[in-house]
């Protein structure tokens, strides 16, 4: 159990690095170089590690709409990955190549938090 909370939180980790170094990439973008995404990672970071199990399934229900957004969005952002600009590649933490590798990480993050919440 410890090792797959170490695991979520490091998959969680990631993901907000990824937005910091956006909020790099962006300048001037996100209201002080800050996305929107990663106070939200955060609160979700902790309610999936919440002794209450109401609060846990928040934090689930919040990673799981992440997902879904990152679906819908998923024609938009995947040009930022493509071979013909590497700029924004070369950005990408975790040698991730390609936007399906950054969404296949995503949903295995959800997986593991909803094990995770199904142990608890």
């Amino acid at each position: 159990m410890e090792n797959l909370k170490n695991k979520i939180e490091k998959g969680i980790s990631t993901v907000i690095r990824q937005y910091e170094l956006e909020g790099d990439i962006w300048n001037g973008m996100y209201h002080n170089n800050i996305h929107p995404y990663i106070p939200k990672l955060k609160k979700i970071r902790e309610q999936l590690f919440s002794n209450d199990e109401e609060i846990m399934k928040q934090g689930l229900r919040g990673l799981e709409n992440l997902l879904l957004s990152y679906r819908a969005w998923e024609d938009g952002y995947s040009s930022y990955f493509s071979d013909k600009d590497d700029t924004y590649k070369d950005k990408f933490v975790d040698n991730f190549n390609n936007w399906d590798e950054w969404y296949n990480f995503m949903e295995s993050i959800v997986e593991d938090a909803k094990e995770y919440y199904n142990r608890g």
